[in-house]
Parts: C-alpha cells; sequence; structure tokens
C-alpha cells in the first residue's frame, strides 16, 4: 500500500513548502525515517508511510488506545435503540489530517479559514442500518460537505458543555443526534440564505468546502476568544444511479429523472442533491463536523478579514 498513485507525485509532495519529512521518527520499530508531514495542514504522522502504519498495527507495535486520539466524548439515546455518539478527535487521529486535508484544498476562494476542532459522528445503530443498506444496493460513495444552521440559543458545538441540544430548530444537532432528515428540515437553510433549491427538495452536499460554507451562516457564533465559528459537516454520500447536469437549476420533474437516485450540478461547482429515498443514503457512521474560524462536524475559524 502506497501514498501516492506514482513516484513522480510522491515526489512533488515531498517538495512542497512544509510538506515531505517531519521532524519526529517513523513509529514502526526498525524503522529509522522521518515520519511524513502532510503539505497543506502541516499536521505529522506516527509514520513515514502508510503502509509502515498498517504493518505497525498488523504487528501490534505502537498501538495506541482509542482515547488517545479522542479528547471527549459526547453519547445518548434518540431512537429508543443504541445511542448516537460524538468523539472530538485529537490531531493524532488517523483521519485528522485527511479531513484538514480535504476541507483546505477543497475550499476554492480566497481567505482560507482554518479547522479549529473535529467530532466524529456515530449515528444510533437502526438508523446506519438503513444507511448500510442503502449502500449496499446503490453504491458510488463520495466524501462531501454539508453546510446547515443551528438554532439561536445552541452553543454546544462552540463550547462543548453538556449534550447537543434538543431543539428541533437545531439542524446542526440533530443531524449529529439523528442523521440527516428530510421531514420539515428541507430548503429552510437555503431558504435563509436566499439561495433557492436548484434541483428541487432533497439533501445538498458539494465537493468544494467554500460552497457548502455559504449555507452555514446559520450556524455562526462567537467564541470564548471573541472569534466568529462556523459548523460544516464532511459525510459520504451514496449518490448511486446519479444524474450528471450542467444547467443551474432544474424543473421538479427532473429531480432526479426516472431511474437515477441523485443529481450532481456540474457547473460552475459540483453540488449534490440526494432523492427523496435516499434519505438513509446519509446516514454514515463516519460523518464529521469540522469548525472554522472567522470543516468527520468540525468547527471552523474564518480569517481576520471576515
Amino acid at each position: 500500500m502506497h501514498d501516492f498513485c506514482s513516484k513522480h507525485h510522491a515526489n512533488e509532495a515531498m517538495a512542497r513548502p512544509g510538506g515531505g519529512m517531519g521532524a519526529s521518527e517513523c513509529k514502526l520499530k526498525g524503522c529509522s525515517k522521518n515520519v511524513y508531514r502532510d503539505p497543506v495542514t502541516g499536521l505529522e504522522s506516527d509514520y513515514c508511510s502508510r503502509g509502515h502504519q498498517a504493518h505497525a498495527i498488523a504487528l501490534g507495535q505502537g498501538m495506541r488506545t482509542v482515547t488517545s486520539h479522542v479528547q471527549q466524548v459526547f453519547r445518548g439515546g434518540t431512537t429508543g435503540a443504541t445511542d448516537f455518539m460524538l468523539s472530538v478527535l485529537s490531531k493524532s487521529h488517523h483521519q485528522y489530517s485527511s479531513l484538514c486535508h480535504q476541507f483546505i484544498s477543497k475550499w476554492v476562494k480566497g481567505g482560507v479559514p482554518h479547522v479549529r476542532r473535529i467530532l466524529e459522528v456515530k449515528v444510533p445503530a437502526d438508523i446506519y442500518g438503513k444507511y448500510a443498506n442503502y449502500k449496499k444496493a446503490k453504491g458510488n460513495i463520495r466524501r462531501r460537505f454539508h453546510g446547515t444552521s443551528c438554532s439561536a440559543g445552541c452553543n454546544f458545538f462552540v463550547d462543548l458543555k453538556g449534550n447537543p441540544c434538543s431543539s428541533r430548530g437545531c439542524n446542526v444537532c440533530n443531524i449529529c443526534t439523528n442523521g440527516f432528515m428530510l421531514q420539515g428540515n428541507v430548503g429552510g437553510t437555503a431558504k435563509r440564505t436566499s439561495i433557492g433549491l436548484r434541483y428541487g427538495e432533497g439533501l445538498y452536499f458539494s465537493s468544494v468546502s467554500g460552497k457548502s460554507n455559504d449555507y452555514a451562516q446559520g450556524s455562526e457564533k462567537v467564541g470564548s476568544d471573541g472569534k466568529k465559528v462556523r459548523c460544516m459537516f464532511i459525510a459520504n454520500v451514496t449518490a448511486g444511479n446519479a444524474y450528471l447536469t450542467q444547467q443551474v437549476s432544474l424543473g421538479q420533474n427532473m429531480c432526479p429523472p426516472a431511474g437515477h437516485d441523485s443529481v450532481v450540478g456540474e457547473a460552475p461547482i459540483e453540488t449534490y442533491r440526494t432523492d427523496r429515498a435516499a434519505t438513509g443514503a446519509t446516514h454514515d457512521t463516519h460523518t464529521h463536523t469540522v469548525g472554522v474560524v472567522p470543516v468527520v462536524r468540525a468547527t471552523l475559524s474564518p480569517p481576520a478579514s471576515r
């Protein structure tokens, strides 16, 4: 297993400022190479390559407990089945660097914010089961961003006190505890941002974090340090048989057309809209929130000019 598709791309990554080799040594016993440093986020891995990471895990070497990669855990029951669970990931978590990299590299506009924290979202098992069945039946999984709003009185993802709020109007907390749901929530965020529903009623995602940030205005809060923060989700979306279009909007009868499961708008920015029948398609166990300061839900910090 290699980190890059070719030696040429590996050399390009190594040559980027801040990328390539980190300061510490690989944790695989017997390896004296320096660890890998992500050229975009600057975060260092525990190993020199994914191959050595996998080898160390297979040998049981240098394995840390799960809690060493998680700073805090929140959980509770909402569906009468198993609990939801939110885990605040540490920077040493194996997914932290790749999530930061995707968020930053896919911003595609000026004033890139920085990631303040990342939470892993695990919905109750009965909800995840519906997603797993849909994923198996439809396939075509893509990791995409989703911006939404939260209630005015909710401050959970800013101060991480208590548990997610129970307000029905808080989309952020509802997604964390029950996954993505269409009922009663369709178009609310879009209407508040005056963007509208270009491809009919459905769940909207984008490959561009900067685009999803346009929908995250309603989640903006002010942290204890006086900086503005927003919340964004990164989710594995089951697109199934996607209908591709370069039109900026479609008629309701084309959202999606018969025989398709979702609509993908390719111009000017790729946007996904999943079918009504695909409600379970986004209930993935590896949904994350990313935070931006002014994000497997992340809190984001906006640039100073924001």
